[in-house]
């Protein structure tokens, strides 16, 4: 019998896919943050550095989810050259988002972000980036 990979997964989850390079190691790596806005705030151009230690490789979805907003949300991600990652603002509810993951983020990298509540109450935003760092590893 012959092993096929589900063709619905992402290709990271696929066997022998996604190998780091000789000469590297991966290891899972989750990136988090938490904001809270109050009503009708709206921040633009927040900084998000991601370490300097090896670079990223983003595997799954990034998930932004909103709580205690009794209104839409707005939500947008810029990469480190600012470009924008979505082609709008996304409106975000109490579900989760997911954004196309970028295949690899340099060490050190600045992203930023805009986000908008347009409920009149606060609201707590959370960002979850999944994936792996590469690191060099001696031969």
């Amino acid at each position: 019998m012959q092993y096929r990979n589900n063709p619905l997964a992402p290709p990271w989850m696929w066997s022998g896919s996604y190998c780091p390079p000789a000469g590297s190691a991966d290891e899972y790596f989750i990136y988090a943050l938490r904001n809270t806005l109050t009503g009708g705030q709206r921040l633009v151009s927040q900084p998000f550095l991601f370490d300097g230690d090896g670079c990223f490789i983003w595997r799954v979805s990034a998930s932004v989810s909103v709580q205690e907003a009794d209104g839409p949300v707005y939500f947008a991600w810029r990469d480190q050259l600012g470009r924008q990652l979505s082609n709008q603002l996304m409106a975000l509810g109490v579900r989760q988002n997911p954004l196309t993951p970028v295949e690899q983020i340099e060490p050190g990298a600045r992203w930023t972000y805009d986000v908008e509540n347009t409920s009149t109450d606060p609201a707590e935003i959370y960002f979850v980036l999944i994936g792996v760092k590469r690191r060099k590893v001696a031969a």
